[in-house]
């Protein structure tokens, strides 16, 4: 019974299989450099376009420096002091 061709076969097999450990690994680390090459551009334009000063916005209705009750009293005297003197409702 001779062992050589089976030893040889079996070192072979080990040898070819880390061989293909080693090449799967280093096709996962050149693929994760190339996806984190193009998130740091994609990155990179949104931070560009980001810095960009935006046009100034013009408001609709004009900030109040009050608060609402404070304007809901105002317009509460305004109505009352307008309505003096007239009839009373039915």
């Amino acid at each position: 019974m001779d062992l050589g061709y089976d030893v040889i076969v079996t070192i072979t097999g080990i040898v070819l299989v880390f061989l293909i450990l080693v090449l799967l690994m280093a096709i996962i680390t050149l693929e994760g450099k190339i996806f984190d090459a193009i998130n740091g551009k994609k990155a990179a334009a949104k931070a560009a376009s980001a810095a960009k000063p935006a046009a100034p916005v013009k408001q609709a209705w004009p900030t109040l420096k009050t608060c609402h009750w404070q304007v809901f009293l105002t317009l509460r005297r305004r109505l009352r002091s307008a309505t003096r003197g007239l009839a009373p409702g039915p």
